[in-house]
């Protein structure tokens, strides 16, 4: 362990001679990783996380005002509150700070967060690259919280890890996990007390965050696992074997996969090479590429390289997204790509939208053959609605203009509605 830590601590060196912020790559990992704390030196000095750049804990000053409020309902960024680190601490049970703090002297070394009316929202940041070659390979986290406070304070510690890809804009709750290990305190993006006090240390519970697919193939994910300030007097919660990897997860490897539309029904190809018992395929689609319903389950055909062929015949009309979800038997899954297409109706046509990257303001083309009201929603990656308006259409072409300026930085989604025909393109707010 400590000689794999300090070969990538050396690459560090050498690629980043000067302190910048660093994302993990997973690119061509077939194990996991694990970092524990174990090794006195990766945290020596107060506020100082530079010997494990790709990780850094915040300490969320004013991200909520209220007590014991859910963490999964703050996603504002965070990371202008100051990065904190107490070093070479000794005994949680006496220790009075907040935010985060090294505890070395204990038998099993860790990390841990505690919240405070100032600390109201600290959170450990961990950044990551997902770039990787080929289809087979799931990007995964996996991490233990261990409650390490044997002092009569018993608080409800809420846990939320969340996501976002870039380095701007909104976090997103983790909802989907992958488990593995059935024995152990699993809590699947939300835990509602990690904590076990009064008196009561040594509690563990298990996560393993599966990236979904809007975090896969990208430079810069960023994930952060969050606490909030509690009544009954916060605790400090440790973070240990926090494990990088995933591999192949599953005996299979997606070669291609596709979805086009044909005479008003959506065709979804695929062709996949299986090397050993795999159970069965879900194509799934969805109207703003974030929230998905299942259309139809595929047992796999056995081992060799085959071709698969789904037809939708019922399509959304406007813009549908598909992908497959690939399940084992033993209930591991994995994602594949988000293929996107536009089934158009007959009175109808969006020919473009422009910039698709802007600060201010974009512009909607849309060919109408009569008179049309158009309905607009633009709305966030949780789906929720930020904006609304209407404009009148005429036969021909139409440029409708939307302003976004109110709109904070991140990537968003248009719904267009004309006359129960709904359509959807994306864009980003700088």
């Amino acid at each position: 362990m400590i000689k794999n830590l300090v070969i990538l601590f050396n690459l560090f060196l050498i690629l980043n001679p000067v302190f910048s912020q660093t994302y993990y790559p997973l690119s061509g990992m077939q194990v996991d990783t694990t970092f524990n704390w174990s090794n006195p030196n990766l945290i020596t000095i107060d506020n100082d996380w530079s010997n494990i750049p790709f990780m850094k804990g915040f300490r969320g000053d004013g991200l909520t005002s209220v007590l014991d409020v859910d963490p999964r309902t703050i996603t504002a960024d965070g990371t202008g509150t100051p990065a904190v680190i107490y070093a070479n601490q000794t005994d949680p049970n006496t220790f009075t700070g907040d935010g985060f703090a090294e505890f070395e002297s204990l038998t099993n070394p860790i990390i841990a967060f505690k919240a405070s009316s100032t600390a109201s929202a600290p959170f450990l940041m961990l950044y990551i690259n997902t770039l990787y070659p080929d289809w087979g390979f799931t990007p995964i986290i996996r991490f233990v919280l261990r409650d390490i406070d044997g002092t009569i304070n018993n608080a409800v510690q809420q846990v939320s890890v969340q996501y976002r890809v870039g380095e701007s804009g909104p976090f997103i709750p983790a909802n989907e996990f992958f488990r593995t290990f059935p024995s152990f305190d699993h809590f699947s993006g939300y835990h509602p007390d990690a904590s076990k006090g009064p008196f009561l240390q040594g509690h563990e519970s298990y996560c393993e965050f599966m990236f979904p697919p809007s975090c896969q193939n990208q430079p810069k994910v960023q994930v952060r696992i969050m606490i909030t300030n509690s009544t009954g007097g916060n605790e400090w919660i440790g973070i240990d074997d926090i494990r990088f990897g995933g591999g192949q997860l599953l005996p299979i490897k997606l070669q291609s996969f596709s979805a086009i539309e044909k005479n008003g029904w959506v065709l979804v190809n695929w062709k996949a090479s299986t090397e050993d018992i795999m159970e069965r395929f879900e194509v799934e689609r969805s109207t703003d590429a974030v929230h998905f319903i299942k259309l139809e389950s595929l047992r796999a055909k056995g081992i060799g390289n085959h071709n698969y062929l789904f037809t939708d015949i019922s399509p959304v009309k406007g813009t549908g997204f598909y992908r497959l979800k690939l399940i084992n038997s033993n209930g591991s899954l994995f994602y594949s790509n988000i293929s996107s297409v536009t089934v158009l109706p007959k009175d109808i046509r969006i020919n473009e939208l422009y910039p698709n990257i802007t600060s201010s303001k974009i512009n909607l083309l849309i060919t109408a053959n009569k008179n049309f009201v158009a309905d607009l929603q633009i709305l966030n990656t949780l789906g929720s609605v930020v904006q609304r308006l209407s404009h009148k259409l005429s036969a021909g072409s139409n440029n409708i203009p939307i302003h976004v300026n109110g709109l904070s930085p991140g990537n968003y989604f248009i719904r267009i509605n004309v006359n129960g025909e709904i359509f959807t393109e994306r864009f980003i707010k700088q």
